[in-house]
């Protein structure tokens, strides 16, 4: 079994009893011991990732706020009512969606919150603005590294491929060919810029912060499975 099936079937367990029939509390123990090689994030990626649909939606409506305020904003602006009863409900929906409760919500703030600082740290780290260009161009660094940290997020937890449901293939047995979208890797490709709403170096950079978090789910998921088989 995976250690996200045992770490999420520990977060759902009635009772934490440890005894020679049930061990639901150590995938608890083993992630939080395993923490710190996934900068302190790693139980919460868990936590998130595999909690379901609804953090999905969040995270979806989160990324897409900003884009559906601005056209909303633009479409007043230009006094083009058709556009503005188009958008409102999209918007309406968005601000529904990113203002609900629950743990799972909560846990998605969390995460979105630290995932905030990480990739603000990797953005200066790596210049993503060059030196020579702060002087005209700093003040849109917020804003750069909040949309990365948005969409990463967002297509990390929402990542199966929608084409092929994750099969990685089309069809049906004995005649399958490998899926058109995702060429059988099994993961939804990255959006396009334009579908994003964001520009071609942007979504560069997305595509390098989601291999970031995949690479803190499995150093997590490593580091704590092995502390498990240690225990057995």
């Amino acid at each position: 079994m995976a250690f996200a099936d045992k770490y999420m079937g520990a977060l759902s367990a009635t009772n934490l009893l440890d005894d020679n029939l049930r061990h639901q509390a150590e995938p608890l123990q083993a992630a939080a011991l395993a923490d710190r090689a996934a900068r302190d994030i790693g139980a919460l990626i868990h936590r998130v990732k595999y909690a379901g649909t609804v953090v999905q939606k969040l995270a979806h409506a989160v990324a897409a706020s900003e884009r559906a305020e601005k056209a909303l904003a633009d479409a007043v602006r230009k006094k083009d009512v058709r556009k503005q009863d188009e958008l409102r409900p999209v918007v309406e929906a968005n601000a529904a969606t990113c203002a609900m409760a629950g743990s799972d919500a909560a846990a998605f703030r969390t995460l979105y919150a630290r995932w905030r600082e990480i990739v603000e740290q990797k953005g200066r780290e790596r210049n993503w603005i060059k030196p020579a260009d702060w002087p005209k161009i700093g003040h849109l660094a917020p804003a750069l590294y909040r949309r990365v940290a948005e969409h990463s997020l967002a297509h990390y937890l929402d990542d199966v491929c929608k084409t092929c449901n994750g099969t990685g293939a089309l069809g049906l047995k004995p005649i399958l060919r490998t899926c058109t979208s995702c060429a059988g890797a099994r993961r939804e490709p990255i959006g396009k810029a334009v579908d994003l709403g964001i520009s071609s170096y942007e979504a560069k950079l997305v595509a390098d912060m989601v291999g970031e978090l995949a690479a803190l789910e499995q150093t997590h998921a490593g580091v704590a499975g092995a502390r498990l088989r240690h225990a057995e």
